[in-house]
């Protein structure tokens, strides 16, 4: 399991009572893991979709290009989330990079 907070939200049953439902994250320590470097989004009316890829930078020597080089990005995954989840994911991001930076800074303290 994960220490991530559960989702909760709350639905009206047909009899007109409301029921709360939580979400458990499941464990997904036997998850396929991918490493993306591209992402791109683009939403509809009710969902968003994120696409996931890899690219490798070509090894530059010598003269510099003179034209753009086009750098072939291959596909991992595509993820659609409903629009609703959006903020969350947004959310959950900032958080993890909040996090991220503040170790960076106190190892560069330390250094």
């Amino acid at each position: 399991m994960t220490d991530q907070p559960q989702e909760q939200t709350s639905q009206v049953s047909e009899d007109g009572e409301a029921v709360e439902l939580r979400s458990v994250p499941a464990d997904f320590s036997g998850a396929p893991l991918m490493y993306a470097n591209f992402i791109q989004g683009t939403a509809a009316q009710h969902d968003m979709t994120l696409y996931l890829g890899w690219y490798s930078t070509p090894p530059f020597g010598g003269e510099k290009p003179t034209e753009p080089v086009d750098i072939p990005v291959r596909p991992l995954a595509s993820v659609t989330v409903p629009i609703s989840l959006v903020p969350g994911l947004i959310r959950v991001l900032q958080a993890q990079l909040s996090v991220h930076q503040a170790a960076a800074e106190l190892q560069e303290e330390s250094e």
